[in-house]
């Protein structure tokens, strides 16, 4: 019998972005107010959520635009559990960049 043992959601991310699963955790953004973890790393955010946890992430922090990662190792990770590695980025209109 084999046991398998369910990957963290930390340990996708850290995959998808080819760190350590123990650096990742230094990097935890909205540290038990959403769901799911969120990670900011640099100008982009990620998660690894189900659609109503991505809902009441977004409500937390409406100013990001989440969109699936393109990463078929990472999303075949999170599917096992009922989910998807979003990343969030900040949309910044040309008005406010002074073009």
């Amino acid at each position: 019998m084999s046991i398998t043992r369910r990957i963290s959601r930390a340990e996708i991310v850290a995959t998808h972005l080819s760190m350590d699963a123990g650096d990742i955790r230094d990097y935890e953004y909205f540290s038990g107010r959403t769901a799911a973890p969120v990670f900011g790393i640099g100008d982009r955010y990620y998660t690894v959520a189900s659609p109503a946890e991505l809902r009441g992430i977004e409500r937390y922090h409406g100013g990001l635009v989440w969109m699936p990662v393109v990463d078929a190792m990472a999303q075949s990770q999170a599917a096992k559990s009922r989910r998807v590695v979003y990343v969030g980025v900040e949309i910044v209109h040309r008005y406010y960049q002074g073009v």
